[in-house]
């Protein structure tokens, strides 16, 4: 399976990204499948560290000359990047681990006719 990663980022650096970070240092077994696309939507001026990215990761870096509805984002990251099988959609502070793509594939492999997964998300032990 080939995933499209979108980190949308906003008034930050790359590698202040929990989200980027921690894929690059937890699911290096996934940079082949995988296109880390990074959407910046800062307002303010950021230089950007594209050399904290390791050369093994296919990437790309799209820096919006506003903020961008996410809505723009995601159809736009999906209609020109129609080879990849998911997208796998993320703010900037999220944790990813391998677990995270273990559990992916499990889903799909359960429900190959879904065409949307929403993770659960906790806050104060409340599912919300």
């Amino acid at each position: 399976m080939k995933y499209i990663l979108l980190v949308t980022i906003y008034n930050s650096r790359i590698e202040q990204s929990t989200t980027i970070m921690s894929f690059l240092k937890h699911c290096s077994q996934y940079y082949v499948d995988t296109l880390l696309y990074i959407w910046d939507n800062s307002t303010n001026v950021i230089d950007q560290n594209l050399d904290a990215i390791p050369l093994a990761v296919n990437y790309k870096y799209h820096k919006s000359s506003y903020n961008t509805p996410l809505s723009k984002v995601y159809n736009t990251v999906l209609k020109s990047h129609t080879s990849f099988s998911f997208l796998l959609n993320f703010d900037q502070d999220s944790l990813i681990t391998s677990d995270y793509f273990v559990e992916i594939a499990d889903f799909i492999s359960k429900r190959e006719d879904a065409k949307i997964a929403i993770p659960q998300i906790w806050h104060n032990s409340i599912c919300i």
